[in-house]
């Protein structure tokens, strides 16, 4: 509906509707179902299959689709919205509004292996905070899986990833995933994740890989800090900060 607004009328009166509605939401829960429906709660309150609303809500605000200012050209807006428009709900809320990501460096044993079903490891949080220096992360959001590559990472892991001997060794940009042969053990785990990751979105995209050093171009790690919603950004407040929003409006009855 958010989108449909956007290309009826303004951006900006497409981004309020989506955030009151979810106002509307968090308000009649508050007002109805919980003690402090006449006064005012220390933290936001919401019904267990609601939780993650408010993450999926600010996730939306800053996707291409709604993102605020410029600084999305036109032809991505228009695909990111047909995105949003077409795709089944499997597909667009993650790994589309909310990514998936996976620290390929501290895969569980049972995880990803070629026998069987592959059982994706534990995901982590959407934000730059969980990103280790020494470590190696797959950010699976749709039509790209970024690589994201630590300047510490063990250079037999990145031999094990990539048949490269060191991180500085690995080029940064678009990168055809290689099929590097069972041998290669981390090759060989991640691409059953990206596979998996893909069923789960009913092979909605076959996705580009794009490596994202930790010391790489800054227009790459820009993409990489724009699939971490849970950042601050030029576009939208943290994902604390929106929290506390949500709660005053709430509180206020702003909605």
């Amino acid at each position: 509906k958010a989108v449909d607004r956007a290309l009826e009328a303004r951006l900006e009166d497409a981004r309020e509707a989506l955030q009151h509605k979810a106002l509307e939401v968090l308000g009649a829960f508050k007002t109805l179902c919980t003690p402090s429906a006449s006064g005012a709660a220390t933290q936001l309150q919401a019904p267990r299959a609601l939780r993650l609303l408010p993450l999926l809500v600010l996730a939306a605000l800053k996707h291409p689709a709604l993102r605020a200012g410029s600084g999305v050209r036109v032809a991505e807006r228009i695909a990111a919205m047909s995105d949003v428009l077409t795709l089944p709900p499997e597909a667009l809320v993650q790994p589309l509004l909310a990514a998936r990501v996976y620290a390929l460096h501290d895969l569980p044993a049972a995880a990803a292996d070629a026998h069987g079903a592959v059982a994706l490891p534990p995901r982590l949080g959407l934000s730059a905070e969980d990103l280790a220096p020494h470590g190696i992360y797959l950010v699976c959001c749709g039509p790209e899986c970024l690589l994201w590559l630590g300047r510490s990472a063990d250079p037999a892991l990145v031999r094990s990833l990539l048949d490269q001997p060191s991180v500085q060794a690995v080029p940064s940009g678009v990168l055809m995933f290689p099929d590097l042969g069972p041998e290669f053990d981390l090759n060989r785990r991640a691409a059953a994740i990206i596979r998996r990751v893909c069923a789960l979105a009913h092979d909605a995209w076959t996705p580009v890989t794009v490596v994202c050093k930790e010391d790489g171009p800054p227009h790459i790690r820009v993409l990489l800090g724009q699939r971490l919603v849970e950042d601050m950004d030029p576009a939208a407040p943290s994902y604390q900060q929106f929290l506390n929003q949500l709660r005053d409006k709430v509180n206020r009855g702003s909605f």
